[in-house]
Parts: C-alpha cells; sequence; structure tokens
C-alpha cells in the first residue's frame, strides 16, 4: 500500500509513468499495489483510510507513508468528534475564504445571466495572468539580481517553485511556530497509524522527500522533526533529501520538477523509486 497526497497519487501522469506503476513494473509485477495517496490527504486521513481497509479484510504486506511537507498545513483543515471522525475545520476555512466565497457567488450569478459580464470576466482574467505573471517576474528580478527585461518566462516559473508558500515553514522560523499546531496532530495521527499497522504486522515505512524550496534554501525543521519522531517510536524511517542533492540546484530543480510547479517531473519519480530501491524496501 502506498499513501500520500498529489506527489504519489501521480495526478496528470498515466499509471505507468507514477510511482506505483514504475513499482509494478521495475518489479515485474512481483507486487500487488493499492495507491491510495490523493491530492491534500494528511496523516488523519492516512491513518482513517488505512483503518478503514483493514476492518474489511484488506490485507498488505507492506505500507509505505509517504509525508510531504505541505501535510502539515492540510492537517489544519480537519477537526474530530469524540469519536474521532473526521469533520471539517469550517472555522479555519471560513477565516480564508468567507469574503471570497461572497464574491465568486456573486460573480458566478452575473456570468450565469449577462453577456457583457461575461465578456469583462474573460478581459479581466487576462489581465489578472499578466498581471500576475509580470509580479512574479518582478520579484523574480529581486531574487535572482537580474535586470526585470532579463528575466525569462523559465526564470519566473522558477522563482514561482520556489515560493511555494507552504514548504517554508522548513526553513523560516516565524513560518515554523506557525505550523506547530499541524506538526503536533500529524505527530498523533502517524503514531496511531504505524501503531496500527504494526499490530496488523505490516512492514511500514515512513518517507520523507524535499520540495524545489528545501533544496534550493535548506531544511532547518522537517528532516530532523521526522527522524527524531521515528526513532522514538522505532518506525523505519527512509529520506530521500539525499536523491536530490546538487551543486548546480537550479538545473537540477528544472530537471527533476514540472516547470512553474512542486511536483516531480517523470525524472523525479525515477528518483524517488531509486532512493526506494537503496533502501531495500522492495526485498
Amino acid at each position: 500500500m502506498l499513501i500520500g497526497d498529489s506527489f504519489v497519487e501521480g495526478m496528470g501522469y498515466d499509471y505507468q509513468d507514477t510511482l506505483a506503476g514504475i513499482i509494478e513494473k521495475q518489479n515485474e509485477n512481483k507486487f500487488e499495489i493499492l495507491n491510495s495517496a490523493v491530492a491534500s490527504y494528511s496523516p488523519s486521513i492516512y491513518y482513517l483510510k488505512t483503518k478503514y481497509y483493514l476492518d474489511r479484510g484488506y490485507k498488505f504486506d507492506k505500507a509505505f507513508i509517504f509525508l510531504d511537507i505541505s501535510d502539515i498545513y492540510d492537517e489544519l483543515y480537519y477537526n474530530y468528534d469524540l469519536k474521532k471522525n473526521i469533520i471539517i475545520n469550517n472555522n479555519f476555512i471560513n477565516q480564508k475564504n468567507n469574503n471570497k466565497n461572497k464574491i465568486y457567488k456573486l460573480f458566478s450569478i452575473l456570468s450565469d445571466n449577462t453577456v457583457t459580464f461575461q465578456f469583462l470576466l474573460q478581459f479581466r482574467n487576462q489581465i489578472e495572468v499578466l498581471k500576475n505573471y509580470l509580479k512574479i517576474k518582478y520579484k523574480a528580478a529581486e531574487k535572482f539580481n537580474k535586470s526585470f527585461f532579463k528575466i525569462t518566462q523559465e526564470d519566473a516559473l522558477f522563482y514561482r517553485m520556489l515560493m511555494a508558500d507552504r514548504g517554508d515553514w522548513t526553513y523560516d522560523n516565524k513560518k515554523f511556530f506557525q505550523a506547530k499546531e499541524g506538526i503536533d496532530r500529524s505527530k498523533y495521527f502517524l503514531e496511531k497509524l504505524f501503531a496500527l499497522l504494526n499490530d496488523n504486522k505490516i512492514q511500514s515505512y515512513l518517507i520523507i522527500y524535499p520540495w524545489p524550496n528545501q533544496i534550493y534554501f535548506g531544511d532547518n525543521y522537517h528532516q530532523r522533526i521526522w527522524k527524531n519522531f521515528a526513532n522514538e517510536h522505532k518506525i523505519n524511517f527512509i529520506n530521500l533529501y539525499d536523491q536530490f542533492n546538487s551543486t548546480n540546484k537550479k538545473n537540477f530543480i528544472l530537471e527533476n520538477f514540472i516547470l512553474g510547479d512542486i511536483h516531480w517531473n517523470k525524472n523525479g519519480v525515477n528518483k524517488i523509486y531509486s532512493g526506494l530501491k537503496k533502501n531495500n524496501v522492495f526485498d
């Protein structure tokens, strides 16, 4: 069983190019694989979904739990009742989205009923895209100490890859303290998950990997926290950061991640597979 978020789910790729497909192919169909990863999953769902499978008689020999950097923030979107059933944390969502939802509702009504507004909305969207691109280009020029007019589209998209804000808690001290509650929640549910796997005699692994911004800026917290957590709870721990080391960080990131995005491209997926193979998890 593989469980994680969008990285492991492999959205946008044919199955054979996802991590699950590569594991299956490279091991000559030795394993029957359940890829249960879904975008925006986090440790509470990892635990509840695994428990759901086991309660219904599913059998696993191995379980790979891929803990993403964004899981820490995703965990803040959920609350639980007294029976630990998951409920949406509407207070957290409403704090961020209440005003936006009112605006989107108004736009939807106008767009459905007026041709003029549809035209204006499309025009506004194109202006917004251009504005955002110019804004990113300006910030990229500052970051890379280059003239605005010499910043290429690749430079701007590379800057966007580095500035994915839900990854900055790993190297920004102020953002780390904002993420503290998510870290505590993640620890709670990961402890329950690995206890459940151990009780069912399933060989399990906690696996971490970097985003582009950890490769470029470093990581002060993520690796240390989960290494210590794994040691404390006697969990098999695999740190795949070593698979993503390079002296030429920009070229390496562009070669292994989707341009303008934080997710692995096909080269990056193969690096993840190679890292797992080095740790003998397929034996």
